[in-house]
Order: structure tokens, then sequence, then C-alpha cells
């Protein structure tokens, strides 16, 4: 009847039983709880006081009834008194019962008596976990910070009190559910210094990181300006072990690459397998560049690349994740880049090659690009161990598809060989993407037959303003350009590129500065080959939808700085 909330049956139910016999503690106990449901606090107390006129002794149960009644009513006072008659007759500890006195308060909504009955209870007994846990919920649910800041400060110094297991019993310790209902409560309230307070606490307590519970906390906490918060749980993970979450993960690559540590921002992708692959697929990569643009410096991008080749080219590393990165590095650039206009990239008239009347020839299919791709890395490879780490970097992009060389391309391109930056000055190592256009000459495919042409201290343009490429000696045997020497000559030819292999990287700010070009005579044709002429020092084919035009697209050279240099 009582827990159907049929009352006034239980009332005519006790009517019965006073009629024909004496009712016994237990019926006046569910006396006492219908006329608390039903509200009539004086009632209960007064059904309480006729079962002591009728001598009848109450159970501790129907006393803890009647004194939460009496709290829930707001009358904690009164409800105090009856604790006395509890301890007469009760076997459970004293700690339970102010803790259901407090309960009852803080339910009828009154936070006031429920922390007035908390702090009277210490006169006592000590208050448990689950008396402390519901005092600073409460406390959080009334807008009292500084009140559950206090309590939870208190936990924390009877933590550092233990030093034996007797501590254990007389002192709370707070447990992951007070430090979730503190970060959630900081969150709530955008109070990021106490959120970095109790974090790091409840880590040093040994609780671990939830990814479900405090990723997004930690990551809003970063955005406020805690980064030192993500570190602090990058180390966490690390020592127990664990797999950072992808979005953390990319968060502290993100933070590293920020403070410009671009060994630190690769380590972060390297050191961890990750198998979700979308999450770390190059479109998902890509976007986060995106995203993210402006918290990175002008040339993090590009230092970020030269790091991870020289990860890759160290270590053997091959990643997915490492090569998805750098795929991505190249389309982001090359999307920064987009709307930058060729047309900057001016030359002297005396440089420039004459425009062709003809159109541009229609750019080729994707089948015939990825076989030139192909034909070029198999052309780095079979040159020797000088140039496989860039030879890897080609395959990669081919299986992902990505489309490195956009047609027509017509140039001729210097490659220096792997071990080029070991021979630099450190400083020398803050690189220039300036360098990258200094080793392409543009519209001109050059062969090692013809540049031999060319006499000693004539300049080849460059795709870098102003700048070109001296020839200081022109003979066969010690052939070389910027006093670097030309040791894999005609590495691969088609009949729009020329690839030649070089012994360390040409430096502009010594011999680029000067202008002007020699020219050469056009060799005769041999049979079977189509007739080549001059063009602006070079040459170029006679077939109509040839043309000497400006053909290399930005994103050309990003990723020839992707593939070439680091």
């Amino acid at each position: 009847m009582l827990a159907c909330g049929k009352y006034n049956l239980v009332h005519d139910f006790f009517k019965k039983v006073l009629k024909s016999s004496i009712p016994n503690a237990l019926t006046y106990k569910v006396l006492v709880n219908a006329l608390w449901r039903e509200g009539k606090t004086d009632e209960a107390v007064l059904a309480v006081e006729d079962m002591e006129r009728r001598g009848i002794v109450g159970s501790a149960a129907l006393y803890y009834d009647l004194a939460r009644c009496l709290c829930s009513a707001g009358r904690c006072q009164e409800g105090l008194t009856q604790i006395d008659k509890i301890c007469k007759v009760a076997n459970k500890p004293l700690v339970v019962t102010y803790t259901g006195l407090v309960q009852a308060c803080l339910e009828a909504g009154n936070i006031q008596n429920g922390s007035y009955i908390f702090n009277h209870m210490h006169k006592f007994c000590s208050p448990n976990l689950v008396t402390c846990n519901i005092m600073l919920k409460s406390y959080l649910e009334h807008g009292m910070f500084e009140e559950a800041k206090g309590l939870f400060q208190e936990m924390l110094e009877h933590g550092n009190r233990v030093s034996n297991k007797v501590d254990y019993k007389e002192r709370v310790i707070p447990d992951i559910y007070t430090f979730n209902t503190m970060l959630d409560a900081c969150v709530m309230e955008q109070r990021w210094d106490d959120f970095e307070f109790v974090y790091k606490q409840m880590l040093h307590y040994g609780y671990h990181f939830n990814a479900k519970r405090h990723l997004r906390m930690v990551m809003d906490a970063c955005r406020a300006g805690k980064v030192e918060l993500l570190e602090t749980t990058w180390k966490h993970l690390a020592r127990a072990d664990q797999t950072p979450p992808p979005l953390l993960m990319k968060e502290m690559f993100c933070m590293k690459l920020e403070q410009s540590d671009h060994a630190a921002a690769l380590s972060c992708i390297s050191s961890h397998h990750f198998s979700d692959s979308q999450v770390f697929s190059r479109k998902a990569w890509l976007n986060c560049f995106k995203e993210n643009t402006h918290r990175f410096q002008k040339d993090s991008l590009v230092k970020l690349v030269c790091e991870g080749n020289r990860l890759m080219s160290r270590s053997g590393d091959s990643s997915q994740q490492l090569i998805s990165v750098a795929l991505a590095l190249a389309l982001a650039i090359s999307t920064l880049l987009r709307p930058i206009s060729t047309t900057a990239l001016s030359y002297p008239p005396a440089i420039l090659p004459p425009l062709s009347s003809s159109p541009p020839p229609p750019p080729p299919t994707a089948a015939l690009e990825e076989q030139l791709l192909k034909k070029i890395m198999n052309a780095l490879i079979g040159a020797g161990g000088d140039f496989r780490g860039w030879a890897g970097l080609l395959s990669v992009a081919t299986a992902a598809g990505l489309s490195v060389l956009p047609f027509p391309v017509d140039g001729t391109l210097f490659i220096p060989g792997d071990d080029a930056l070991s021979h630099l000055p450190t400083a020398t190592l803050e690189f220039d993407p300036f360098m990258i256009p200094y080793h392409i000459v543009p519209q001109q495919r050059l062969s090692f037959s013809d540049l031999q042409l060319f006499s000693t201290n004539t300049r080849l343009p460059t795709l870098l303003p102003s700048n070109s490429i001296l020839i200081t000696n022109n003979s066969r045997s010690n052939f070389t350009i910027d006093g670097a020497p030309i040791t894999h000559p005609d590495l691969y030819l088609n009949s729009d590129i020329a690839v030649h292999g070089i012994k360390t990287i040409l430096d502009y700010s010594i011999y680029g500065s000067a202008i002007g070009i020699g020219s050469f005579p056009p060799p005769a044709p041999q049979a079977g080959e189509e007739e080549v002429v001059i063009c602006g020092g070079g040459r170029r084919r006679s077939d109509a939808a040839a043309s000497c035009e400006f053909g290399f697209q930005i994103i050309f050279l990003v990723v020839l700085f992707v593939l070439l240099f680091f």
C-alpha cells in the first residue's frame, strides 16, 4: 500500500490495528512514512509521541525516518534531536545517519540546512567519502563553487596526511567521482586555472585519463590557453603505455608545429600506430592543416617537410601516418600558395624565350602522368643509393594517387644527392624555399649534350626571379654549375623534361644574382629525330602543339620542394 502510494489504505489499516491490538514499531514506521510522503510532518511527530505514550520502543529505522521527515520539512534542529534516540537502539554507524539527514535536506532543495548538518556532524563523527561527494555535488549544483572548492581542498589535505592503513579509515581521500565532479564544474564555469589544478591532482592520485570523459575537457582547456595540459596528458599516456586518441595526437602535433618544434611534431605521429585510416587519411590531414593555418609560422610547413624527409631517410620510417602527413603537406602548401599568380615569376627580356602563338597542348591523362612518375622513379633508383629517398617518396605519391606533375611541363631539373644536406652548415638547414625554384630551368629541356654546347660563364634562367645558374666548367669530364659537379647526367630524359643529378645544393646567394644568358649553336637533327630550333638560348620542339610558354604550375614547385630537397 505504501509503495503503491495508497496512503488512505495505510491509514485505514492502522485504524483497524488500533481497534484489534496494539500496533508495533514497524506499523508506526509505515504510518510515519505515509505521513512524510503526504507532507504531514506534524502528524508524523504526533504519531511517534503516541507510540511512546503506549510504551512501545521505537526502532532505529523509525526514528531515522522521522528525522529525515523533519529535515526535509526544513526542521533540521528537531531532526537532530532524534539522533540521541537513534544512538540508543542503532547498530549502523553514526555517519550513515548524518549522511541520510544531509541528503534529506538536499533533496528538499535546502542547501543551507544540508550544509549546517554536514558541519554539525564533525563534532560527533567524521564524514565519509559518500557524504563529502554528496555535499560537493550539492554545492556545485547550487552555484556555491568556492564552498565546493574548499571542501575539495580539505579532501586533498586528508590525502596528503595518509601514512598508514589506519589513516585510510579516518581520512577522506578523493576518488575519481570527486575529481570528475570538480572537472565538470570547472569546465562549466570556465575556471581554467582551477581545472588545471584539479586535472593534475587527478593524475597525481593515480587516476587515469579517460578519453570519453576527459578528452573534450582537455581540448577546451588548451584552446583557453592551458596548453601545458596537453603535454601533461601526453606524458601520462606515454608512462601508461597507452595510445593517445587521434584528436589529442593531432592537437599535440599542431601545438609542437606552432612552437616550431618540427622533430617533436613528427615524433607524435611516428611513435604510435593508429588503426583508424579515415582519421589519418590524406584528406583528414589536409583539413587539419587548413583549419590551423592561422597558428603556424609562414615557413612552418616547409620546415616540417624537411624534418619529415630526414626522419624517413634516417630511420627508414614508412608509417602510413607519416606518409599521409607528407602528402597532405604538399597539398596544403599548394593550397595556401594557389592564389599566387605565376605571372609574378617574371624574367628579364634577355632571358625569356619567345612565346609561341600555338595553343598549349591538352593535359595528359592520369595514366600518362603515372607512367612518367614511374619512369622518373625508376631512373632515380637506377642511379644507385644517392636518390633512393626521393624515389621512395615518388612511389608513395604514385600509390596515393597524388598528381605531382601537372602538365604541360617543359624544363630542366637539377637534383642534389641524398647526402647534400649533410654537408651544409647547421644554419643553412633552416631551409630557404627560394632554393627550390633556383634548381629549375623553365621552358628549356636541356640534355647533357645540350648543356655542353654552352660556354663557360654562360647563365641559365631559373624559376627564381632575377637569378640564374652559372656554368662554371663545361668540360664533359667535369661539368659544373655554380661549382657543383653534375654526377648523374641525363638521369631522366623525355621530350619535355631533363633531370640531372648534382653533387651539392646550388646556392643562389653566391652565384645567382648576375643576369644574362649565352647562346649555343643548334645541333644538327639526327635521322628520326624531330627538328629543334633555338629558343632563348635553349631549344624547343617545332611541333605546333609545343610551347615555350611558362608551363610550371605552383604545385609543381611545392612538391619538388618536398621530393627533391628534403
